[in-house]
Parts: structure tokens; C-alpha cells; sequence
């Protein structure tokens, strides 16, 4: 795909060797001066292909549809790239592509510089991630330990049970650094919860819940109680009591330095900061879940709309499909990443362009991931040298969303994940994303700010 004009930096020059070899015809006499005449040749040197042949050539559903350039013929991405400054300003160009007669520098292609910037700034080197994991791990290790002492819910008839790790991390589509893990703890009450809709002055609030706790469930217990009169639970009293746990474990946490972060009022987990002087700091995120009739529900925060009186401000939860959205992630086998690495190019420019997205979180990239990979499900649509189409097509797909204010639920009907996203905030990054694509501008975003 060709960029227009004085938009993007050159990648990379020919490098050029010249030498001369001079000839000269010497005049024989005594008084004669020497003269001499050089001719020159210019050669070129092709610079090497910054992709070169796979290990083994994938198969694909669609080979006799697709063009001989359509091919998986790109490299498996180094896995033990660095994001260093170094990395950042390396230059290569694809040898085919030189002018060798102007020996003028040919820019790379789209698909080129995508994967360049994939590989040298968003994707995370393994060693990164095995080192922040285990830091992660420490951290979760001594909060399960603590929270698995009898009777440490003291006034409640409150029990946890495993925790498990979710998120990005799990997914494999963290970017730029391995700084942030999520954990869910499992609250277990002592009898049944249920489930009722959430209505705001007679407002249903869409895609939410409050979960109410049996009468007999809870103690009456001041400091301890975790619901309100209604017996509907109170997401900042249920992180008031989890956080005096995860407090106490995490003061005798090894090898780092822990530090239970402040949490606004609408806060929806207990979220560590961990200190370490090998490592990026890294902040570990505890959320409490609930499991009512096989369905998992988390707190969500309440939406922008809600006045301060709200009745059940600081009561919402929501279904999570962490299940669900794993599958979705891992749908193809291995060798085909495509998805997985245009998500993670869209995340990294979210981040680095956090003004123009505003609300516009890493969640609804993914839900809209989903709706794409139902309009393309062949996994030869994914390959990896398909990603500057595919993130051009859901650049396209975000632009209509925001432009329509719609971008439905991939497992909720009826709910609009836009719903609480600022209309204006939503125009304003339709267009700022429109003028990018109609100018053939996709490379300025990849910028590598954050």
C-alpha cells in the first residue's frame, strides 16, 4: 500500500561503496609534466531484507483464492526482541524494492513498518515477561496464602477460593511493558446470592446488576459489613475488607517493595504497586468476583451519567466472559498471530495517543476484534502477512463505530459498549481517525510515546 508523500520518514539508504582507479598517460621528457585523468565506477549495495523465510510455510485454507503475494512467506518475529532506543532507530528497507538505477530509497510498505514496529517497540520480549510473571507471582503467592487463613473474614460468613490470573497476560496481548497483572479473587457467601437488574430513577442501567446476599449471610458486624440496608453489596465496604488482608500479606512479600495504592471512590480493585530494582515497577490489580448460577460477575464502575444521590452508585456488577474471550483470542492455532498482532499495534496506539482516544479503552478494541474476526473467520485472513490490511479494515470499522455512537457487545445483546462514551469525545476520534485513513496516513500513529 503506498504512503503519501512527505509524510513518513525514510527507513533506510542505500549504502554506497565508491572507489576510483585512476589511469594516466605520462608524457616522457625531462620538462614533460605528468598529467593524469581518473575514471570512476558507483556501485550498489543492496541493504538485506529486514524479513526473511520462515521455518516452515504454513498451510492455508484459501492458497488457490490468494496471489503469490499473498503467501506466508514472512519471518517468525524475534521473541527475544529488546525495546531499546537502539532497536527503535534501526532502518532496513526490503532489498527488492531499491531504485538501483537513481539509487533513490525506497520507503518499506505499510505491512513492512507494521511489523517493525510490532517487533522493536509494542511486543514484549519473553525474558521481560517470565521476569515481571515471577515478580507477579510473588506478590499473588503471599495474598493467597493470607487470604486462605481460617476465620481471616472475621463478622463474615465469607469464604474465598482460588485465585485466578486474567487479562492481557493471560491473553498474551500485554504491549510496550509487562507492567500490569490482574487477579480475581472468588467471594463465597455463605448461603445464595441473586441477581437483580440495576435501574436508576426508573433508568435501566444496561449490561448491569447489583447481586443481593441472603439476610442470614452477613453479620451485623459494623465495621465488617459489606452490604446496605438492602442487603445489596457495597463493591467499596467488599475492597475495604479485602484490602486490610492483601495489606497484611503484602508486607512480608520478598525481594520487592510493596505499596497498596490509593483508590477513588469508584474503584473496583485493591491495586498493589510493586517496587523492584531489577524489574519495572509493576502494579498487581485484585478484583473480587462472584459466581451465581454459573455466571461470573465483577464490579464495574458506575457509569458518568449517574448523579451523586444515586441509589445504587457503588453497587454495580457486571457478567465477565473471560472464558469466552479466551477462547475467542486463541481461536486459531498457533502459527496464525495476525489477530493477535494487529490488536496489540491498535493497543499501542491507543496509549500513544491517549487525548484523541479518551475513554476509548483496550476492552472495546478487543470487542471489536471479535466483530471482525465473525466477518473474517478463515484463519489465511490472519496470517501475518495480512496485518496491514486487517488493521486498516478495523481502523475503518472503529471510525464507523464511533461515527454511529454503536459498537454492540460481542456477548451481551443489546448493549452498546459506546453507551458511556462522550458523543463528542466519540466525533471528534471518528474524524481524527477518518483524515488518517483517507490521507493514507496509517504510519503517523505509530508513534512511540508511552
Amino acid at each position: 500500500m503506498s504512503q503519501r508523500a512527505g509524510k513518513q520518514k525514510k527507513r533506510g539508504e542505500s549504502d554506497d561503496d565508491d572507489a576510483l582507479s585512476a589511469a594516466g598517460k605520462v608524457a616522457l621528457g625531462v620538462a614533460a609534466a605528468a598529467a593524469g585523468a581518473a575514471i570512476g565506477y558507483f556501485g550498489s549495495r543492496l541493504l538485506s531484507a529486514w524479513l526473511s523465510e520462515p521455518d516452515e510455510e504454513k498451510q492455508k485454507k484459501c492458497d488457490a483464492s490468494k496471489s503469490d503475494d499473498s503467501k506466508c512467506d514472512e519471518a517468525k518475529l524475534p521473541s527475544n526482541m529488546a525495546n531499546t532506543d537502539n532497536d527503535h532507530n534501526t532502518s532496513r528497507v526490503t532489498a527488492s524494492h531499491v531504485d538501483t538505477s537513481t539509487h533513490a530509497a525506497v520507503q518499506p510498505s505499510l505491512h513492512e513498518q507494521l511489523l517493525q514496529y510490532y517487533e522493536e517497540y509494542v511486543d514484549i520480549p519473553a525474558d521481560k515477561m517470565r521476569a515481571a510473571q515471577k515478580v507477579a507471582d510473588r506478590v499473588t503467592t503471599v495474598v493467597k496464602s493470607r487470604l486462605r487463613e481460617p476465620n481471616i473474614f472475621k463478622g463474615l460468613a465469607l469464604k474465598v477460593g482460588d485465585l485466578v490470573p486474567f487479562g492481557s497476560t493471560t491473553e498474551g496481548v500485554q504491549v510496550i511493558r509487562p507492567n500490569c497483572f490482574n487477579v480475581m479473587i472468588p467471594m463465597m457467601f455463605g448461603s445464595q446470592c441473586h441477581v437483580e437488574e440495576a435501574t436508576e430513577h426508573g433508568r435501566k442501567v444496561t449490561g448491569s446488576s447489583v447481586i443481593v446476599v441472603a439476610d442470614d449471610c452477613v453479620s451485623n458486624c459494623d465495621d465488617m459489613q459489606v452490604c446496605d440496608e438492602q442487603q445489596r453489596l457495597v463493591t467499596r465496604k467488599l475492597l475495604d475488607v479485602l484490602q486490610a488482608v492483601v495489606q497484611k500479606a503484602v508486607e512480608v512479600v520478598r525481594g520487592c517493595h510493596c505499596a497498596i495504592q490509593a483508590a477513588p471512590h469508584n474503584a473496583t480493585a485493591v491495586s498493589v504497586a510493586v517496587y523492584t530494582d531489577d524489574h519495572d515497577n509493576i502494579t498487581v490489580n485484585f478484583l473480587p468476583f462472584i459466581i451465581i448460577d454459573s455466571h461470573l460477575y465483577l464490579p464495574v464502575a458506575d457509569p458518568s451519567w449517574f448523579s451523586a444521590q444515586s441509589d445504587i452508585a457503588g453497587r454495580l456488577w457486571s457478567e465477565s466472559f473471560v472464558r469466552q474471550e479466551k477462547w475467542s483470542i486463541d481461536r486459531f492455532e498457533s502459527s496464525i498471530c495476525g489477530h493477535l498482532i494487529v490488536l496489540k499495534i491498535l493497543k499501542a496506539i491507543r496509549l500513544n495517543h491517549r487525548e484523541q482516544f479518551g475513554v476509548i479503552s483496550s476492552y472495546h478494541l478487543k470487542i471489536l476484534l471479535f466483530h471482525m474476526l465473525e466477518d473474517l473467520p478463515d484463519s489465511c485472513d490472519w496470517d501475518r502477512n495480512a496485518v496491514g490490511e486487517r488493521l486498516i479494515d478495523l481502523l475503518s470499522k472503529l471510525t464507523e463505530a464511533l461515527s454511529e455512537h454503536q459498537l454492540p457487545h460481542y456477548f451481551v445483546q443489546n448493549l452498546n459498549t459506546l453507551e458511556d462514551v462522550p458523543l463528542e469525545m466519540s466525533n471528534n476520534l471518528a474524524k481524527f481517525l477518518r483524515k488518517k485513513l483517507a490521507h493514507n496516513d496509517i504510519t503517523s500513529l505509530l508513534k512511540r510515546d508511552y
